[in-house]
C-alpha cells in the first residue's frame, strides 16, 4: 500500500530529499524524469498506480480525478507520511485493542438473551 511506497522512499536518500524539496503537483513531473527517481517512478509507483489508480480521494465523487488522472494527492498523502512516520502495525494492534473492549461493554450492557443473539449473528459473518 501507500506506506510501502513510504518505505520504499525512505530507504532512498536521494528520492526522499526530492520529496522534501517539492511540492506534490511538482513532483508529478519531476518523478518521472529525475534520475534519482525514474526508476521508482517506473516500477513501485507504477504498479501501485496499476492495481489502485483508479481510486481516488472522494472515490463516489466522479468529477475528481482518479489517482491515475493525476497522483499528486496520493504524492501529498507520501509526504505526510514522510513527514510524520506512522506505526502502522502498532496503530492497528491498538485499534482491535479499543475495539475488543468497546465491544466487550456493550455486550456487558445487554440483556442475555441479546446478547447471545448478537454474538451468533457476529458468527455468522466471521466477524
Amino acid at each position: 500500500g501507500i506506506l510501502s511506497l513510504v518505505e520504499t522512499v525512505n530507504r532512498q536518500p536521494a528520492l526522499k530529499a526530492l520529496f522534501e524539496r517539492h511540492s506534490a503537483q511538482e513532483l508529478v513531473t519531476v518523478l518521472p524524469t529525475a534520475p534519482e527517481s525514474r526508476a521508482f517512478w517506473q516500477s513501485d509507483f507504477s504498479a501501485f498506480l496499476f492495481e489502485f489508480g483508479a481510486r481516488g480521494r472522494q472515490e463516489f465523487e466522479l468529477s475528481l480525478p482518479r489517482w491515475n488522472d493525476d497522483p499528486s494527492y496520493l504524492l501529498q498523502v507520501m509526504k505526510m507520511y514522510l513527514q510524520h512516520p506512522v506505526d502502522l502495525h502498532t496503530k492497528l494492534r491498538e485499534t482491535e485493542r479499543l475495539r475488543h473492549e468497546d465491544s466487550a461493554t456493550l455486550l456487558k450492557a445487554m440483556p442475555w438473551f441479546g446478547r447471545m443473539k448478537l454474538k451468533f449473528i457476529t458468527k455468522l459473518y466471521g466477524v
